[in-house]
């Protein structure tokens, strides 16, 4: 066991806009033992009650929840008046009452004071917003792992903002207050086994897409995993396979009720990440990257013990392959033309045009048995033609020849 990180307890927390559906899992390190604590309307401030109740050891609070400034956004702030150190340091100066917490519906009415937004329906109406905010609204850790803008409360599945929103808002309450015993990482302390030595309870910001991989994987580092988990059969096929898994055998791993987290997504996540950071930990595997940014854009918990295979796409392959007619070449061009690439957008991955979903996640999605209406239905904002573009970007990629995809001449 890693025992750098002092941590007796890890309290997960799947937060979202309404306090009854937010879901908590509590891990007992040493007992090796997961149960999921009952409250009708979890807070902020409860968790951290609950976190003191648990004895006189160090605990490690984690929560589904952006915590953390895109630095576009953080380049963007109004250079008057004091210069915050970092984002606890900004956000200790918000008032938890004022506008900025209150999401806008248009363009025009989006500013750094007010960066929360519903996206209306429309064509090209996400990337106006995102015309707003030199260098866009996600922080590069959302990039890299396909996550939704902090600042998105609505308009596309999957959003994080409302929650983000929420969280902020309280913690905008509890951070003045003297004499806290609880930190945040990475802003108040950059290595988080220094900070779990220094401070009682430390909150950090987990991603259950990151907790999928590590729970599940046969051996750490771990590769991403995507799971359909609004699917009770998908959640209980994934649930037993932790359950099955050697790593929870071999360390005699109790990982209680599994019922809640199979009749409940929220509670889905919240238990496979309490699964996950037990096993890292157990393992000895580091739960945090090393690239953490502790001014603006802050880190998420698991990135250490998750493999991304950066090493991309290559756009030129060479060599010449089986012929095709015109008219599929100019077909397959007329797909390819809905694939872009962009030095600056997802670190300059292949994606959907005029979005930010990549072209290796449509494929992965579809390899794991997705469906073209499943993946319709889960991106609304693209058309079949983008899915069908996605399998032929793939196809050409695989030939041995040429391959050609227009970067983006706007950037």
């Amino acid at each position: 066991m890693r025992e750098s990180y002092n941590l007796t307890h890890f309290i997960s927390a799947d937060w979202s806009k309404d306090a009854k559906k937010r879901s908590v899992h509590v891990t007992d390190i040493h007992e090796r033992h997961i149960h999921h604590p009952q409250c009708d309307d979890w807070t902020l401030e409860k968790l951290l009650g609950l976190a003191r109740e648990l004895g006189q050891g160090t605990v490690l609070l984690g929560m589904d929840v952006a915590i953390g400034l895109p630095l576009s956004f953080w380049r963007a702030l109004p250079e008057s008046g004091r210069r915050p150190t970092s984002f606890v340091d900004w956000l200790e100066d918000l008032d938890p009452e004022s506008d900025f917490f209150a999401p806008v519906g248009s363009v025009s009415e989006w500013s750094v004071s007010r960066p929360f937004f519903r996206v209306p329906k429309g064509t090209g109406a996400l990337t106006a917003f995102e015309e707003k905010l030199h260098g866009g609204f996600y922080r590069e850790v959302d990039e890299r792992w396909n996550a939704k803008s902090p600042f998105l409360v609505s308009g596309i599945p999957g959003v994080v903002g409302w929650s983000t929103l929420k969280l902020w808002q309280e913690l905008a309450r509890l951070l003045p207050a003297e004499g806290r015993d609880f930190a945040v990482w990475p802003f108040e302390g950059e290595d988080l086994g220094e900070l779990l030595h220094g401070r009682r309870i430390v909150l950090a910001e987990t991603y259950p897409a990151l907790a999928y991989g590590v729970a599940l994987a046969d051996k750490l580092p771990a590769r991403r995993v995507l799971l359909t988990k609004t699917k009770e059969a998908k959640r209980r096929e994934a649930l037993e396979g932790v359950a099955a898994a050697s790593c929870v055998k071999r360390g005699g791993v109790d990982l209680g009720p599994l019922g809640p987290a199979q009749a409940n997504d929220d509670a889905f996540d919240s238990h496979m990440t309490a699964a996950a950071v037990l096993r890292c930990i157990l393992e000895d595997c580091a739960l945090a990257a090393p690239d953490v940014d502790p001014i603006a854009e802050g880190a998420m918990l698991l990135a250490g013990s998750v493999d991304l295979n950066p090493s991309g796409v290559k756009r030129r392959l060479t060599v010449g392959g089986p012929a095709q007619s015109t008219d599929e070449t100019t077909s397959k061009q007329q797909l390819l033309s809905r694939i872009s690439i962009d030095a600056n957008i997802c670190f300059g991955k292949p994606c959907i045009r005029g979005h930010r979903i990549w072209v290796s996640l449509v494929l992965d999605l579809l390899a794991g048995g997705w469906t073209m209406q499943e993946l319709l239905e889960q991106y609304p904002s693209i058309e079949e033609q983008d899915v069908l573009a996605c399998l032929a970007y793939g196809a050409e990629m695989s030939r041995e020849r040429y391959v050609d995809v227009p970067l983006d001449e706007s950037a």
